[in-house]
């Protein structure tokens, strides 16, 4: 078999070396010694040639002074570049920031055989491939370790080694075990021991700043790995490799206990929300004879002042005979009880549960820093005078507490008669912040889950570096005029398509004649199984 070469730089195939041909173009290797390719590439490589026996083929790689010889040619011809030692060094510098970002060997495998087909870089043995990726994920995880831990002081270090000692009066459970504990029942006790477990992990001071040095999908990883080793086999990671571990798990736990709190004190809201509608329905359907008492004797007073208006007698009388004036008197007075706001309306009852929702909301407002955009404003300013009274000791001054974020609803137990009620004033901020957190008008420093949205967009300064250099990433041209200029002239290019198309009749079920255009309706279709 030969192998020739054209005038005009192409190829031509006249044996087995085609089958070589096939694997340098894709997946951009060399046939190797002694493999036999798949039997659908012997045949799909036989039927191209023509005339070819498949076994032949098969045995081909067995000849290596041949398979060299091709190989040879074939690179030149394509110009291929072989794989050297100094292009070895050269895509592991290339390999490392993609590495770095993360530490998954399928990704970094495929990313570094799009770049050596992308240079024209025959690939190499598929050991050598992996040895590549493998040092380079290894000098990666080093350089992530040493950028998470870059300069932790003393006690910085302490802090972390002290996670994995037992913890004190808990036999067989370490500081972070006990910081890794699942979320307990919905209880106030548990939303109390949550804020224990992230104002432990505040202690360590490490600062959750460190994270955004690295891929957000190598802390992920680094997590993950963590979370999946006990106590003991952390500590038997070597000490960069376990520091960096902690401190990634102190940056999640803080982030993870934050929003478990916020969930928590939801949940806790709930609660007694639900509580306090189930006692106020069960209260109502006990006044329900009370109401049809009231009822009863209203239809009898008014039929009696209807009857004696069409007789024309005494009013009086007929009230005194009909009912009684005394208990007239004590009906009017229980009707007046009887519509009272409360009766109609559950939020009343929420005042019995005001010490332990002042209690969560106290620990709350002094645990975690709220911010908020310009439509929760009056809320913050709530809040934060809540939170100065409860951590200094500041006299609450009602005149010049915000009322703005108070719904129409709260306002006669909130401020009833212009003065306001302290009680239902704290228990409506509560309700209040739950709600606008959920919304997304406010937001909590240092949660993942209640954050504020724009940390969810790139930065602004690097928004705007991104916009000057017109590297945004995206599919689309960014500039308007330049956009709709193209859009345009697709537009148009299109509408001479369907013109042209027309006048020849070629448009499906349309028709063109003599200036009026007929469409053909669109038949009803159903298929058997509707």
């Amino acid at each position: 078999m030969t192998w020739s070469v054209s005038t005009t730089g192409e190829a031509t195939t006249t044996g087995l070396d085609g089958l070589m041909l096939c694997y340098l173009r894709y997946p951009g290797r060399p046939l190797q010694q002694g493999e036999r390719p798949p039997e659908s590439v012997l045949e799909f490589v036989a039927g191209q040639l023509g005339r070819i026996d498949v076994e032949s083929l098969g045995s081909y790689a067995e000849h290596d002074q041949v398979r060299r010889r091709h190989l040879s040619e074939i690179s030149e011809l394509l110009g291929l570049v072989p794989f050297t030692a100094a292009l070895y060094r050269e895509l592991a510098t290339w390999l490392l920031p993609v590495a770095t970002d993360t530490g998954r060997g399928p990704v970094l495998v495929a990313s570094l055989l799009e770049e050596l087909r992308r240079r024209r870089i025959v690939v190499p043995a598929i050991p050598v491939g992996e040895r590549l990726c493998s040092e380079t994920r290894l000098r990666a995880e080093r350089k992530t370790f040493r950028t998470l831990t870059h300069n932790l002081s003393d006690d910085d270090i302490e802090g972390l080694e002290n996670l994995l000692i037992l913890r004190p009066g808990a036999a067989n459970l370490s500081w972070l075990a006990w910081l890794r504990q699942p979320v307990a029942a919905v209880k106030p006790r548990s939303f109390l021991r949550l804020v224990e477990r992230l104002r432990h992990v505040r202690q360590l001071q490490i600062d959750p700043g460190r994270s955004r040095t690295i891929h957000a999908n190598r802390l992920t990883q680094i997590i993950q790995e963590g979370g999946r080793s006990t106590t003991q086999h952390l500590a038997d990671f070597e000490p960069l490799r376990r520091r960096a571990t902690l401190v990634a798990h102190a940056i999640d736990l803080e982030a993870t206990l934050t929003d478990d709190a916020i969930t928590m004190f939801d949940r806790l809201l709930g609660l007694i929300f639900r509580r306090s509608e189930r006692r106020h329905a069960e209260q109502f359907q006990a006044q329900a004879p009370a109401f049809q008492n009231q009822v009863e004797l209203l239809v009898r007073l008014g039929r009696a002042l209807i009857l004696i208006r069409d007789q024309g007698g005494d009013p009086l009388a007929a009230v005194d005979e009909a009912v009684g004036w005394d208990r007239l008197a004590a009906a009017v007075a229980e009707a007046e009880r009887l519509s009272q706001p409360e009766i109609f309306e559950h939020l009343a009852l929420l005042e019995k549960h005001h010490s332990t929702l002042r209690r969560l909301g106290r620990v709350l407002i002094s645990t975690f820093e709220f911010r908020a955009d310009s439509t929760a404003d009056a809320l913050l300013r709530a809040v934060h005078q809540l939170g100065a009274h409860y951590t200094t000791g500041f006299q609450l001054e009602a005149e010049r507490l915000p009322l703005s974020f108070v719904p129409r609803r709260w306002r006669p137990l909130v401020a009833p008669g212009g003065r306001i009620n302290l009680k239902f004033y704290e228990i409506c901020v509560f309700l209040q912040l739950r709600d606008r957190l959920r919304a997304g008008d406010m937001w909590v420093v240092g949660s993942r889950r209640y954050r504020d949205f724009e940390e969810y967009l790139l930065p602004r300064e690097t928004f705007e570096a991104k916009q000057r250099d017109r590297d945004l990433g995206l599919a689309i041209d960014v500039d308007a005029r330049s956009f709709l200029a193209k859009r345009r002239e697709h537009l148009e290019e299109q509408l001479r398509t369907v013109e042209r198309k027309a006048e020849s009749g070629d448009l499906p079920d349309v028709q063109l004649r003599n200036g009026v255009l007929k469409i053909t309706p669109l038949r009803r279709v159903e298929s058997a199984g509707a």
